[in-house]
């Protein structure tokens, strides 16, 4: 019979200490297409934020600056749409 798996205060303590995990860069799970539109990777799960989903995304927008992308003031432009 297996005894049921109890975290203490201890461990609680032991994990304080441990380095965080690293968020990994926007660039390693997707990219900017010709449109703007910030791509995953991911093939079976592919997503794409336009640029009035993205500019809300702290993380996407660095890397927009990064990669010199003008980053938009959060109007839809629906002659592009429509």
């Amino acid at each position: 019979m297996k005894k049921e798996y109890r975290v203490t205060n201890f461990t609680r303590i032991l994990d304080i200490g441990k380095e965080p995990e690293r968020e990994p860069h926007p660039s390693e799970y997707g990219q900017f297409d010709t449109d703007k539109c910030f791509v995953t990777r991911s093939i079976p799960n592919r997503t794409i934020f336009f640029p009035w989903e993205w500019i809300y995304m702290p993380d996407i927008v660095e890397y927009a600056k990064e990669c010199g992308i003008k980053i938009p003031d959060g109007t839809i432009d629906y002659t592009k749409i429509f």
